[in-house]
């Protein structure tokens, strides 16, 4: 009797817990006409290059995983102008699977692809 009211209890928080993608290595950003190419850091940094109708430039920052949730501050980007960040405060989307190596990226009102390059 008592194995019965146990397992349900364990099934549930079991189903409650979810667990945050791994996004260590080489991944492919499309945000529209802007690509980047960045290697997210087991240490919750992130670098890369940066490709848009502004030219192109070298971008790090710090990010974090909280379930599903994917959080990024404002990449500092360098160009042959020097450095810049867009400010505007912390990148937060939700974590769509699309694959193993697939997600979407929803922020509400746009939508982002996420596609592993390598380990």
């Amino acid at each position: 009797m008592r194995l019965t009211l146990v397992l349900p209890l364990l099934l549930v928080s079991l189903v409650g817990c979810q667990k945050s993608p791994d996004l260590s290595g080489r991944w492919n950003m499309g945000m529209g006409a802007t690509t980047m190419q960045i290697e997210f850091g087991k240490d919750g940094n992130y670098s890369g290059t940066m490709n848009g109708m502004a030219g192109a430039g070298q971008v790090s920052g710090k990010y974090s995983l909280k379930g599903n949730m994917l959080e990024m501050d404002p990449p500092t980007v360098v160009g042959p102008g020097g450095a810049t960040s867009p400010g505007g405060g912390k990148m937060r989307v939700k974590m769509i699977s699309r694959g193993p190596n697939m997600y979407e990226l929803d922020a509400g009102n746009q939508k982002f692809s996420l596609t592993r390059m390598g380990p």
